[in-house]
């Protein structure tokens, strides 16, 4: 069926759908006269051929009104004639105004003469359209005709080759597959199913058309199709929809809380959408349960699952969809691409086993993650800048830092653990001449703590360097260390190792087990620091240490596991973690090695 094509395309046509165009189709025939002196009032003529016909005689050829809407009466019928059955028919009240329709549009049917000439007379002024017809094998449609009182129309159709395509649509839900629109993309070609849920499309032009299949609260379903032979049908697999809702939601940095625009949105059954400048998003699903995937360059991606979609009806997630920062691809970076306050969490993976980068600044409250063996590290090329806070640390979890040569470095409040290599490396030779400030880290179980090479230096105070598989601390060739109000303890090998030339300066540190090439100073003592245990296990757990009002020092634990450094004297030591309640206790430190006070905190009500 030759439809006329409709300007406001396929959403104006579910539209007309819920119209009442209730029009049918009055056939006069007109006898055929090629004596134009012979023709009286209004007349529409012309000559019908195609390519490579010798006979012309006895083509069909039909003159149809066109309402205001722009449409013929055909295409109103067949919109119209659709019966009220679930929720795609016309509703019951809206039959009197389309019944009120059919009297107004007219349809004129002729055929031609042996040698291909046609004529209509006596045709009332108005919009008028033409289609012409020879069997099924060529067609030819013509819109927008204006005839008026002035003089004769003339139209000379040129048919075209045409086919048919032919399927069947299966919905979830119904036995009832009536009334289910068919319709060939950026064309005005369209059917409706039957019962059964068959429909064709007659008259198609040869060629390749992308056919889609929609109903109200259903799926859009789009196959590919191509009609290559004239007067051929072509039938296309059963085809099966299913019921669709909505849902939406906002996306956001996982760090500063703001919205995220231009994030791909990709369902797990095929739809795909991007979130707006307030970071908004709404994806057409089919009714149910559904994955989402959002991806955004520099980000992690994430997936969400939603259940219990609603057909017809929009499933809101409630809570903001948070996007981590960081790199999720393999590779070296320039500048702060990836590697910034914003960061979020990075789980590095076997695809960035090691990354360069140009720039490393990172705020407080990062966890750099990674259960890669061994560890992959962070090679810095450029400034590095590490800082957390005594509440919310920067936690490198299994990932080593590296700083390459002529390199000024901060790294304050981090958490650096479970690197198979040095869990921060200061230079990278002989050759190297990097400086690094380190205060406020724990530096644990890992294969060396800390290890500066060539010329570089390394100023490291109030830090925790502890349980590391060989040495605390390692200087090589003429670096130089000074460490101050350290607790360096139960590292496994050595808590100092200092090649000789290296210069050390070191005060008012904690130092427990065996140091290989320095001996420590008559300000650094043995013993005095508090440990214990935290349950349950939370890596913001923060442990402090008050004389009265003043905080005398603080740590944080990953494991459940801390140490913290003390004098003598009585204290007050709390713990505290976000959704617990803080515990606080009274320690008396009186010159013994090791204080134990453990804790069990509580979820907040």
């Amino acid at each position: 069926m030759k439809i006329k094509k409709d300007r406001f395309g396929i959403l104006f046509l579910f539209l007309i759908i819920s119209l009442p165009l209730f029009l049918t189709c009055e056939k006069q025939s007109n006898p055929l006269k090629s004596d134009e002196t012979d023709l009286n009032g209004n007349i529409v003529k012309g000559h019908v051929t195609y390519e490579g016909g010798t006979d012309f005689g006895g083509i069909t050829v039909t003159l149809e009104t066109m309402n205001e809407l722009g449409q013929t009466a055909s295409v109103a019928y067949q919109l119209l004639k659709q019966e009220d059955n679930s929720d795609r028919g016309l509703l019951k009240s809206e039959q009197g105004l389309a019944k009120a329709l059919h009297d107004s549009t007219k349809k004129y049917e002729t055929i031609t003469q042996p040698d291909g000439y046609f004529c209509f007379e006596n045709i009332p002024p108005g919009q008028y359209s033409l289609s012409v017809k020879k069997s099924n094998l060529h067609y030819a449609y013509i819109d927008n005709i204006h005839v008026s009182a002035e003089g004769p129309v003339v139209i000379n159709p040129v048919l075209t080759p045409t086919g048919s395509i032919k399927g069947v649509v299966r919905m979830d839900g119904i036995n009832d597959f009536s009334g289910t629109m068919a319709y060939l993309g950026g064309t005005s070609y369209l059917s409706f199913t039957d019962n059964n849920g068959v429909f064709l499309i007659s008259d198609v032009p040869l060629g390749d058309y992308i056919i889609s299949i929609a109903a109200p609260n259903y799926q859009v379903i789009e196959r590919s199709v191509s009609l290559t032979e004239a007067g051929v049908t072509v039938a296309v697999d059963t085809i099966l929809i299913q019921k669709y809702g909505w849902v939406s939601g906002r996306v956001v940095s996982y760090i500063t809380k703001k919205s995220l625009s231009n994030v791909t949105v990709n369902s797990f059954s095929g739809g795909s959408t991007l979130t707006s400048s307030d970071g908004l998003f709404s994806l057409m699903v089919p009714a149910g349960s559904v994955g989402l995937m959002f991806e955004k360059s520099g980000y992690s991606i994430k997936t969400v699952y939603v259940d219990n979609i609603i057909s017809g009806e929009n499933s809101n997630i409630q809570n903001d969809i948070e996007l981590f920062k960081g790199p999720t691809t393999s590779g070296s970076t320039s500048g702060d691409e990836y590697w910034t306050k914003d960061m979020g969490e990075i789980i590095i993976t076997d695809d960035v086993q090691i990354r360069t980068v140009d720039v490393l600044n990172i705020s407080s409250g990062v966890i750099v993650k990674s259960d890669i063996i061994p560890s992959p590290e962070l090679i810095v090329k450029g400034e590095l800048s590490i800082l957390g806070t005594e509440k919310e640390k920067v936690i490198f979890y299994g990932v080593s830092i590296r700083i390459d040569s002529d390199i000024e470095s901060s790294i304050v409040h981090c958490n650096i653990q479970y690197c198979s290599g040095t869990g921060i490396n200061i230079g990278d030779g002989a050759g190297s001449n990097s400086d690094a400030t380190i205060g406020f880290c724990n530096i644990s179980e890992n294969y060396i703590g800390i290890f500066i090479t060539g010329n570089s230096d390394g100023r490291i105070y109030n830090s925790t360097i502890e349980k590391n598989l060989t040495d605390g601390i390692r200087a090589y060739s003429s670096a130089g260390a000074n460490i101050e109000n350290c607790l360096i303890a139960t590292n496994i090998d050595h808590q100092l190792y200092f090649a000789s030339g290296a210069d050390v300066i070191s005060s008012n540190n904690i130092i427990v087990g065996e140091t290989k090439g320095f001996t420590p100073d008559k300000s650094d003592q043995v013993g005095y620091y508090v440990s214990g245990y935290v349950s349950p296990i939370n890596y913001n757990v923060i442990i402090t240490v008050f004389d009265g009002a003043n905080v005398i020092n603080s740590t944080n634990t990953i494991s459940g596991y801390y140490k913290i450094v003390v004098e003598d004297g009585t204290y007050s030591i709390k713990a505290e973690a976000s959704g617990y309640n803080a515990v606080t206790k009274t320690i008396n430190v009186d010159g013994e090695n090791v204080k134990n006070v453990n804790f069990i905190l509580q979820p907040t009500a």
